[in-house]
Order: C-alpha cells, then structure tokens, then sequence
C-alpha cells in the first residue's frame, strides 16, 4: 500500500509540473513575440536609414538574447529583386549567409534576430550588454 500512496503522491506532483510547464511556456512565447516586435523596430529603422548598401559599410547579425545582445559582423554581398544578401565575415561562417528581406511585414516577421548597422550597434552597446561572436 505505501508504494500505491507513493505513486500517486508522485503523479500528483508530475501533474503540477506539468501545469507549470504549460505556464512557462505560454511566456515565453509571450516574451518571444515582444522580442520579435523590438527586432521588427530594428529591421525597419534599418531599411529607412539604409537604402544603399556596400562593402566598406559595417552591418551586423544581432540576436535579441536573455539578457544580451549577441552579434556577428556581416559583409555585404549583393542586392537581388528584394533582398539583400550578406555574407557573415567570419573566417568560420564566411560560406554562410544572410538574406534580408525588404518587404517584410510586422506580422510576418517572427524572429528575434535581425540585420542592423554599426549605428543602431553603437547605440544598443551604451544600454545594454553586446556580445560580439568571432
């Protein structure tokens, strides 16, 4: 019998958590849309102050995180019907990269990262912690 109160006293407990869970996870969705709208303010302050692009302008990948701002540098490589390509210009990532789009609507974009120039960086960097990735 002891084992049987044991067990129930542990499903009781699972099914806590559980509801737990499901309340930590409806927040953090709520968190991560918030995170999506500041990245979205990002992108279009970006595209209004950007409508030329080129290699010797500093541009960066910045990722909303807990916390902090993580960043990696981006080289511009071309422009192509809406979109912007960039290459990342780390040694490491440099086969890699990043298409920004110029059309994006607030209520498609889904993402708490985005494209943005060394004047939004050096603006962020005097609030808040920026962590730069090599």
């Amino acid at each position: 019998m002891d084992s049987i109160n044991k067990l129930e006293k542990i499903f009781e407990d699972e099914k806590k958590l559980e509801e737990e869970r499901k309340k930590i996870e409806v927040k953090s969705e709520e968190i991560f849309n918030e995170k999506a709208k500041i990245a979205f303010e990002l992108y279009s302050e970006f595209i209004k102050n950007n409508s030329e692009f080129n290699k010797n302008s500093r541009y960066f990948k910045l990722y909303i995180d807990a916390g902090y701002f993580m960043v990696e540098e981006l080289v511009f490589s071309k422009v192509y019907d809406n979109i912007v390509e960039f290459k990342h210009k780390s040694q490491y990532r440099q086969h890699h990269s990043v298409n920004l789009f110029l059309d994006i609507k607030q209520v498609d974009y889904t993402s708490n990262s985005v494209v943005i120039d060394k004047k939004q960086l050096d603006k962020l960097s005097k609030y808040f912690k920026v962590i730069v990735r090599k």
